[in-house]
């Protein structure tokens, strides 16, 4: 008995041992699996919040949109009111500039005689 209490031993070792082998194989599977059910369900979440976004980012192009067309509605109404005011803009500054011309000239007259 002596001699095969090593073997018996050693036996006894290996099936504990693959025991142990069968029993985290269980337990790693089953995390694994738990694993992979908390990945898909925070990637389904996280897809729901960015087709949020995607939304809300569509919502503000569409209204960026509408600001640009009303823009762009003003600058042609302010462009077209410029171009009728031009003209008489024009002839106040050529009236302004020929009585500014008639000053200098008084003046220099009035300085080459002195």
């Amino acid at each position: 008995l002596a001699k095969d209490f090593p073997q018996r031993t050693e036996s006894k070792h290996q099936d504990l041992h693959l025991i142990l082998i069968l029993f985290w194989k269980d337990e790693v599977s089953l995390l694994l699996l738990q694993l992979r059910d908390d990945v898909l369900k925070n990637l389904l979440q996280l897809q729901k919040e960015v087709l949020r976004l995607l939304l809300q980012l569509q919502e503000v192009l569409k209204f960026l949109l509408q600001l640009q067309e009303e823009v762009l509605k003003l600058l042609l109404q302010l462009h077209e009111e410029v171009l009728k005011f031009l003209p008489q803009l024009q002839e106040e500054v050529l009236k302004l500039l020929l009585q500014l011309q008639e000053e200098v000239l008084k003046f220099l007259e009035l300085w080459f005689l002195c």
